[in-house]
C-alpha cells in the first residue's frame, strides 16, 4: 500500500476512535477538556471538508507571509486557489476536492508558490500533530487519575490479616470467629511463660491480643508484650491491664490503678508499653472493653457512652445511658450496643449520636453484645428472667429468640458460625444453637467447672477452656471432640488463635502456646 494511503488511514482511525465516535473514550466520558476537543474536532473538519471560499488567501497572509514573495499577485493568487488545503487527512498527496489549473503558469511563479504551499502543509502538520500529541497527553493522564469507579462495582474494603486477633472477641463486633488458621493434628505445647526462673505478670486475665508476631497479655500485676513464636518477653508495664484493642502503632485499654471510683482511659505505644495520651479519669469500669472501628473508639464511660479519637483520646461525643454499663461495647454497620446494669440493651446509631432502640432483659448482667447478620447476641444473667441468651433485631431491637437452659446455668459470650450460634453454660455444657431460632443443634459435655468461658471458632473447629483447665478443640458441625489438652492450671481464658497456634492464660500466671502436630514448625522454648 502506498505511503501516503498508509497514512492517511492510519489518521482517519485514530480520528474515529479518539474523537469522531459519539461513545468512545474521549468524547463520551468527557476526560478531554472540551475547549481541546472541539479544537481537534475542527482541525478534523478541515482535513476532510473542502475548503471554504478564500481560504487560501486568508492562509497567505495569516500564516505565511514570509515563506516567498510572490512573482506577481494573480499569478500567486491563481496557485494559492490551485493548491490551497489540499492537504488530505494524512497531510500527503493530492486533494480531490482541490480545483484543477489547466491554462498555462509561469514555472518561476508556479515553483514559489508550490515551496509557499508546502511549507503551508508541513506547518499545518505539525500544528495538527502538536495538537493531538498534547491531546493524548492530557486525554492518558485524566483516565489515570480521575476515571471514577464502574457503577456497581464493589469499593475494596481492607480486612485484618489472618496473623491478627486485635480485641477480645477477635474484632469489633466481637463474633469471635476469625479467619486462623487453626492447629493442625493433635496438640504440642510450644512454649510457656514464664520461663524457668523468670518472673510472671500474676494470675492473666481473660482479653489477650495479637498483631505482626507480638502477642499482648494483661495480668493481675503487669502488662506483657510477648514474641509470639517463642515467648521470649519483649517488654512489660505496670500502668495498664484490662481488655485493650489493638490500633495502629497503640493499644487503647485501662489504667491497672483506680482513681476514684473507676479506672482512666488509657493509650500506650506497642513498641514499649510507655503511655500515649490519659484521659476519661476514673469513669471506666473493669470489664469495659473499648472498640475501635472507622477511626473512632466507643467505651462506656461513666454513665456515658463515649465516642472518642484514638490518637488523641479526644472526646467526639457522648450518649447517657442512665446508669453504668454492666460489660464493653460492640460496634458494626454503623451501630454501637451496650448493656447496662438495669439490663436494658442499647443499640446507638453511629452517624445520629442517639439511642435508636432499647430492650428490656431484665437482667443484672448484660454481657458483651455480638453483632452479625442484623442480630444482636447477648447473654444476661441475675434478676428474675434468669440466665439466657437473646437474639435481637439489629434495626429495631425487638426480640426475635431466647434461649436458656433447664437448670438455670450461666451462659458464656457466643461465637457465631455459618447458621450456628456457640456458647457455654457453667454447668459444663457446650451448646450450638440455630441463629434462626435458638433451637439446639448439638450438645457437647466437658465436664462442670462452675465457669462459662467464652468459646472461639476458627473454620470448622471450636475452641474453649473448661473450668477445671483443660483446652477442647471441637468439630463445630458434628458436636464431637477433635482433641484436649490439659493447661496445667484453672483458666478463665479465652483462646486466641492465630496462624495454626492457640495461646491460652491460666490462673496459675502462665501462657501456652498450643499448635499441632501438623503444622509448620515453630520456634520453641
Amino acid at each position: 500500500m502506498p505511503d501516503e494511503r498508509w497514512q492517511e488511514l492510519e489518521l482517519s482511525r485514530f480520528w474515529r476512535e479518539l474523537l469522531a465516535s459519539p461513545g468512545g473514550p474521549v468524547a463520551g466520558e468527557g476526560d478531554l477538556d472540551p475547549n481541546l476537543a472541539d479544537t481537534l474536532r475542527h482541525l478534523h473538519a478541515m482535513s476532510r471538508t473542502p475548503p471554504p471560499a478564500g481560504a487560501s488567501e486568508r492562509l497567505d497572509r495569516g500564516m505565511l507571509p514570509r515563506l516567498a514573495s510572490p512573482p506577481n499577485g494573480k499569478e500567486s493568487t491563481d496557485m494559492h486557489r490551485t493548491h490551497a488545503l489540499s492537504l488530505p487527512r494524512s497531510g500527503i498527496g493530492p486533494n480531490r476536492w482541490a480545483p484543477r489549473r489547466t491554462g498555462p503558469a509561469d514555472s518561476t511563479g508556479r515553483a514559489r508558490a508550490r515551496l509557499r504551499w508546502a511549507s503551508a502543509q508541513i506547518a499545518m502538520a505539525l500544528l495538527l500533530l502538536v495538537t493531538l500529541v498534547i491531546g493524548y497527553v492530557a486525554y492518558r493522564d485524566n483516565r489515570a487519575a480521575v476515571i471514577p469507579p464502574t457503577p456497581g462495582t464493589p469499593t475494596v474494603v481492607a480486612t485484618p490479616a489472618t496473623h491478627a486477633w486485635p480485641t477480645w472477641g477477635g474484632n469489633a463486633a466481637r463474633t469471635r470467629n476469625m479467619p486462623g488458621p487453626a492447629p493442625l493434628g493433635q496438640p504440642v505445647v510450644l512454649w510457656t511463660f514464664p520461663a524457668s526462673g523468670e518472673s510472671g505478670i500474676g494470675q492473666i486475665v481473660d482479653g489477650a491480643t495479637i498483631v505482626d508476631g507480638v502477642l499482648y497479655v494483661p495480668g493481675t500485676s503487669g502488662f506483657a508484650a510477648l514474641e509470639a513464636a517463642t515467648g521470649r518477653e519483649l517488654w512489660r508495664t505496670t500502668e495498664v491491664g484490662g481488655i485493650g484493642f489493638i490500633d495502629g502503632d497503640g493499644i487503647v485499654l485501662r489504667s491497672a490503678e483506680r482513681s476514684g471510683n473507676g479506672y482512666d482511659l488509657i493509650r500506650i505505644n506497642r513498641t514499649d508499653g510507655s503511655i500515649a495520651w490519659r484521659t476519661e479519669q476514673g469513669q471506666i469500669g473493669d470489664p469495659w472493653g473499648p472498640v475501635v472501628a472507622d477511626g473512632v473508639g466507643y467505651v462506656p464511660s461513666g454513665t456515658d457512652l463515649l465516642a472518642f479519637d484514638p490518637a488523641t483520646g479526644n472526646t467526639v461525643w457522648r450518649v447517657p445511658l442512665g446508669t453504668p454499663a454492666s460489660r464493653g461495647v460492640s460496634e458494626a454497620g454503623g451501630l454501637v450496643v451496650v448493656g447496662n446494669q438495669n439490663g436494658t440493651v442499647y443499640g446507638i446509631s453511629v452517624a445520629g449520636h442517639d439511642v435508636v432502640w432499647k430492650y428490656e432483659t431484665g437482667s443484672v448482667v448484660v454481657g458483651h453484645p455480638s453483632l452479625v447478620g442484623g442480630t444482636v447476641y447477648v447473654f444476661g444473667r441475675g434478676g428474675a428472667p434468669g440466665a439466657a441468651i437473646y437474639a435481637l433485631n439489629a434495626a429495631t431491637g425487638a426480640l426475635e429468640w431466647r434461649f436458656a437452659v433447664p437448670s438455670g446455668a450461666i451462659l458464656s459470650n457466643v461465637a457465631i458460625g455459618d447458621g450456628t450460634v456457640y456458647t457455654m453454660s457453667s454447668d459444663g455444657e457446650v451448646y450450638a444453637l440455630d441463629v434462626a431460632t435458638g433451637a439446639d443443634r448439638w450438645t457437647f459435655h466437658i465436664g462442670a467447672g462452675g465457669d462459662a468461658n467464652s468459646p472461639v471458632l476458627i473454620g470448622d473447629d471450636l475452641f474453649l477452656v473448661g473450668g477445671s483447665g483443660i483446652l477442647y478443640a471441637v468439630d463445630a458441625t458434628a458436636g464431637t471432640e477433635r482433641w484436649h489438652v490439659s493447661l496445667g492450671s484453672h483458666s478463665t481464658f479465652t483462646p486466641v488463635v492465630v496462624d495454626g497456634i492457640a495461646y491460652v492464660g491460666t490462673d496459675m500466671g502462665t501462657v501456652l502456646a498450643i499448635g499441632g502436630s501438623g503444622s509448620a514448625a515453630t520456634p520453641t522454648r
